[in-house]
């Protein structure tokens, strides 16, 4: 039947004139639903049945046309469990008709693609609204984040500007108090110094006094009085006059005026004359003396040390 839609129109309206769609379409759905055991004899019953109904369609109506449809030659019987059918496969399969009436199964595909489009479309619809609402809750999400990092800076910013302010208040401050203490400091200093350089310049006096007296001789002669040797010693440096006797023992050493206060009382009383001890060298006897050594004679004569020496002395400190 594919020749039918280019069929001449001639040939067209001949067959929907003469109802041969109707009449074939009639006789095969009847014999494919009876499936008789000879199908040429039930095909030449129908046609005979229908030949009878032309003749009396003619005598009652006076015309050439009879009903017709697809489950005439379909007992009851198999009637009732059929269901019915619109329109008219031969009708499609002939192309008879501009505006054909689809059989139920093209129908059923048709709403059942459309119905697959349709939901095809709403749910791309509906996945492009979620993927569009998901974008815009992470988008809306990315913003808060944004602000709240922006608002945490701002606040950081705000509290440092405000710190440097603070910090420069206290900075000015402490540069205000640093310059009373140093101020204070420097007085008290003064002072201080001054309160030293009095007494400083009051033991100078005492001393350049007494340094004086000391180059006069007054010291010796006091000395002659205060420190009297014993008169029964026998030797000849303990009869010679003060003087003499300093002089003598003036040319001995640390280690020579120890060990003459060691000879007698006499020679004693001689080697503690503070002018002995005005200048004391250490350096001939750097290897012999100790700490302790050292320490007892600067106690004992540090009033009267002028000029000492501690050249090579690696023992002592």
């Amino acid at each position: 039947m594919a020749f039918m839609p280019h069929a001449d129109a001639e040939l067209k309206q001949y067959i929907k004139s003469h109802s041969i769609s109707q009449i074939y379409e009639a006789l095969l759905t009847g014999l494919f639903v009876q499936c008789p055991d000879d199908p040429l004899i039930f095909l030449e019953e129908k046609i005979k049945e229908l030949q009878n109904r032309k003749i009396q369609a003619l005598l009652l109506t006076k015309g050439s046309h009879m009903d017709l449809s697809w489950d005439m030659f379909i007992t009851d019987d198999f009637r009732q469990s059929m269901t019915k059918m619109i329109g008219s496969y031969l009708s499609y399969l002939f192309d008879l008709e501009a505006g054909l009436v689809l059989p139920p199964e093209m129908h059923e595909k048709a709403y059942r693609f459309h119905l697959n489009s349709l939901l095809k479309k709403y749910f791309s619809e509906w996945m492009k609204y979620i993927g569009n609402k998901k974008r815009d809750q992470i988008e809306l999400a990315q913003d808060v984040i944004k602000a709240d990092t922006h608002y945490v800076r701002r606040k950081l910013t705000v509290g440092f500007y405000a710190w440097i302010k603070w910090m420069q208040i206290k900075r000015k401050q402490q540069v205000l108090a640093m310059e009373h203490i140093r101020k204070v400091n420097n007085q008290r200093q003064a002072r201080l110094i001054l309160r030293e350089w009095l007494a400083v310049t009051k033991e100078a006096k005492t001393t350049r006094v007494y340094f004086e007296r000391l180059e006069r001789g007054e010291l010796e002669i006091e000395n002659d009085i205060l420190l009297v040797a014993p008169k029964d010693e026998k030797d000849h440096i303990s009869n010679f006059p003060w003087a003499v006797s300093l002089k003598i023992f003036g040319y001995l050493g640390v280690r020579e005026l120890i060990r003459c206060a060691q000879v007698c009382q006499s020679w004693k009383v001689i080697t503690q004359t503070s002018s002995l001890w005005s200048k004391i060298n250490f350096y001939p006897v750097k290897t012999l003396i100790k700490d302790d050594d050292a320490a007892n004679i600067l106690r004992s004569y540090r009033s009267s040390v002028v000029h000492l020496s501690l050249r090579g002395c690696n023992n002592i400190g």
